[in-house]
């Protein structure tokens, strides 16, 4: 599999193209000798592959949630419930989702810089635009980085249901305290047109904003609850960390923060939506959108009974 983090050489690459390529890496670059290795090492396969070359399909947009496997801030506001790229079940650890690249100001150089969603990381070095002129595509450094899917998720309305209750699974062991956290969450709830009891598992779902005004920016569709986004809430909560949740004063977004930014309270805080990187909190805090679900579980009890 190539290394998501090197851009390949495309096959009608000429040696002059290939030198000025690999100066550009060497001039800018800390790890540009790992980088030319495995370019020439991934180039040399795609000349002579080891075995049988797969053809890559186009990426199908389907209905889905998705999010990085390593990431320190996250991007679960969506304004859209839908998802691009190549998936081989309905859900997994295994996708390759298209990069969604929006402008985000400049470097300290003063080149222009793009915040890709997707992966949630900035577009815009040198080694991105030798990728960029090589292979013709605008595309970050993680675009071929493995990402966590679910298609066709639960996408759960508070505001027609009532007696809902939202947790993690646990495995059932002799005593509560040895019992073991599945990672699945497990949403039960009773419609308010009396139609049959909801219940459902899954490991990741989404929470309708759109009949929830104030809550969150108009043009939020959806919260996706996603396996990072809950186990930083819970971490936070757990730790007593001071938790809540910030907006991006750019794009009015709510911030979240993932892995030791979920652990260890600060002011400044990265947008996941566009890029924008110095919104300062009042306090140090934890910021998450799950804490302002929270407080919306809490005044509207006869709605959501239970949340985690």
């Amino acid at each position: 599999m190539p290394d998501p983090n090197v851009p390949p050489l495309p096959p009608d690459v000429s040696v002059r193209q290939a030198s000025a390529y690999f100066k550009a890496l060497l001039r800018g670059d800390p790890e540009a000798l790992a980088i030319i290795k495995t370019t020439v090492r991934e180039t040399w396969d795609g000349w002579f592959p080891p075995g049988e070359k797969r053809q890559m399909k186009l990426p199908l947009t389907l209905p889905g949630i998705c999010w990085p496997l390593h990431a320190t801030v996250g991007h679960i506001a969506v304004t859209t419930p839908q998802i691009t790229g190549h998936f081989n079940a309905g859900a997994g650890l295994d996708a390759i989702v298209v990069c969604d690249l929006v402008p985000a100001g400049k470097y300290r150089n003063g080149a222009a810089r793009q915040w890709c969603r997707t992966h949630q990381v900035y577009w815009g070095t040198q080694a991105d635009l030798a990728d960029q002129s090589f292979s013709g595509k605008t595309r970050c450094k993680h675009h071929a980085s493995l990402m966590g899917y679910v298609l066709y998720p639960e996408v759960f309305d508070p505001s027609v249901h009532h007696g809902a209750s939202l947790a993690q699974e646990t495995e059932h062991a002799e005593h509560a305290e040895d019992a073991e956290n599945t990672g699945l969450l497990v949403l039960r709830a009773r419609p308010d047109n009396g139609g049959a009891l909801l219940a459902r598992k899954a490991i990741a779902l989404a929470i309708d904003c759109r009949n929830l005004p104030g809550l969150f920016h108009a043009d939020i569709a959806q919260i996706n609850l996603t396996p990072p986004a809950v186990q930083g809430y819970l971490q936070a909560r757990r730790s007593g960390a001071p938790l809540g949740c910030i907006d991006c004063p750019r794009c009015h977004h709510p911030h979240l923060d993932l892995d030791e930014f979920a652990q260890e309270p600060h002011q400044r805080h990265y947008c996941g939506h566009c890029g924008h990187s110095a919104t300062h909190s009042k306090e140090e805090m934890v910021s998450n959108p799950l804490a302002r679900l929270a407080e919306y579980a809490l005044r509207t009890q006869q709605r959501i009974e239970r949340w985690f």
